[in-house]
């Protein structure tokens, strides 16, 4: 196993891990960090490569680790930043607004039943948030 250390201005782990995985393949080890005891936010990244790694492989591995951007997500952080704002959006529209299951009366049965039950859960989640 061989092991390269690189100082970074703040890491995305996932990002970091996906990126290298997916570019050098089976001669990628995994990485470790710690902060630098000398600047704020500056990472010192120790990643291991196999012996079976090529100049190529290493070339490879310094472009990515000098190109690292903190800031770019994996497809997954991706996702879950989007799920996050959609629901701090919905949380924001409806804020205040409770269903009332009596404004349902004119519709089905079913309809009414997941009136209340919507109902319901609202107030289960309200209690479980601590609103």
């Amino acid at each position: 196993m061989i092991q390269r250390t690189y100082t970074l201005t703040g890491i995305n782990r996932a990002a970091l891990d996906h990126q290298l995985a997916q570019a050098l393949g089976a001669v990628y080890g995994g990485f470790a960090d710690r902060a630098a005891s000398d600047a704020v936010n500056t990472v010192n990244v120790t990643v291991s490569l196999s012996n079976a790694a090529t100049k190529a492989d290493y070339d490879t591995l310094d472009a990515l680790m000098a190109a690292h951007d903190p800031q770019q997500l994996t497809p997954e952080q991706q996702a879950e930043k989007e799920q996050q704002q959609k629901l701090t959006a919905a949380r924001r529209d409806f804020k205040g607004v409770d269903l009332n299951p009596a404004e349902f009366t004119d519709e089905t049965a079913q309809v009414q039943v997941l009136a209340r039950k919507v109902a319901w859960l609202e107030q289960e989640i309200a209690g479980l948030r601590g609103e």
